[in-house]
């Protein structure tokens, strides 16, 4: 590995200012070693296996400081294949987005009743987070789900509804 590519290498794969475009890498490599032109960052760059091209849309920049700390959860649709599955069309799915524990509970249909069954499993096996974040799903937003869920959690849990986005959720998940 060339001085220029160790250069880039350690502006770009920086954990507080790196991962940013080739003219945002190219300005910082350059203060350090003003040898580099924009096309080594630019080869550099097309090198590496992959990248990210677009910034995160919106606010999504969370982190949680230990485990329980936020429990995301969604409800993915599996109705194509609910014959096969003894009538169970979608899974209630749950992160910790600390060290992305997950679990994923069938269910029926999203009714309440099934979302209380599911949450009060996923409580048994993640744990009792301090923030639960959620969509605004119909049947999470009635008293059931709510009065239910919050008797399963400590007083301290903190109820957030957020717009997640679960639909990629990784298949070695579900």
């Amino acid at each position: 590995m060339t001085e220029k590519d160790r250069i880039i290498r350690q502006v770009y794969f920086d954990s507080d200012n790196g991962f940013g475009s080739i003219s945002d890498t190219y300005k910082d490599a350059h203060k350090i070693l003003n040898t580099k032109t924009y096309n080594d960052v630019k080869d550099f760059l097309e090198r590496q296996k992959s990248r990210q091209t677009k910034g995160y849309r919106g606010f999504n920049s969370y982190v949680a400081h230990e485990p329980l700390q936020e429990l995301q959860i969604d409800i993915c649709d599996f109705t194509a294949s609910g014959a096969l599955n003894d009538g169970f069309r979608y899974l209630f799915v749950a992160i910790d987005i600390f060290d992305k524990h997950c679990h994923a509970v069938p269910i029926k249909d999203k009714q309440p009743a099934e979302s209380v069954r599911a949450m009060t499993e996923i409580l048994k096996v993640i744990g009792v987070p301090e923030i639960l974040y959620h969509d605004n799903e119909g049947s999470w937003s009635g008293g059931d789900f709510v009065i239910s869920t919050q008797t399963c959690l400590c007083a301290s849990t903190t109820f957030s509804i957020y717009a997640l986005s679960f639909a990629c959720i990784p298949v070695d998940a579900v």
